[in-house]
C-alpha cells in the first residue's frame, strides 16, 4: 500500500465544534482519508488557543452496544482504523496501587 492511502486523520486533534463523532467520520471519509484514529474520550484536546478544547470522541460511560456496532460500521470503510489509548491521568506504572489500579480499569 502506498504512502498516500497511509496517511490519516485523528479525532484528538479536532476540536469540538458541535459536530457529532458520526458526522467528523464521515467527513473524513468524504475527503479521502483511507486511515482514522478515534481517541476514546471528549476531555483529551490537544487544540485551541488560548486554551485547548476538548476534542471530538465518545464517551465510554455512555457509549452502548449499539455505538459500538455503529462505530464498527462506520469506520469499516477506512482500510486502517485506530483506537488511540489514554494518555491523561491515567498512570499504570504509579507507585500508588489504587491509581494503577483505576488506570488498568480506565484502559480495559
Amino acid at each position: 500500500m502506498s504512502l498516500e492511502n497511509r496517511i490519516g486523520v485523528s479525532t484528538l486533534f479536532m476540536p469540538n465544534n458541535g459536530e457529532s463523532l458520526w458526522e467528523v467520520i464521515d467527513q473524513a471519509h468524504a475527503a479521502g482519508f483511507r486511515s482514522i484514529e478515534v481517541v476514546p474520550a471528549q476531555w483529551e484536546g490537544s487544540s485551541g488557543l488560548p486554551a485547548t478544547r476538548g476534542s471530538i470522541g465518545l464517551d465510554l460511560d455512555t457509549f452502548d452496544a449499539a455505538d459500538r456496532d455503529r462505530l464498527r460500521q462506520s469506520l469499516s470503510r477506512f482500510d486502517y482504523r485506530y483506537i488511540h489509548s489514554l494518555h491523561r491521568d491515567v498512570n499504570v506504572a504509579s507507585r500508588n496501587r489504587g491509581v494503577a489500579r483505576e488506570s488498568v480499569r480506565q484502559y480495559m
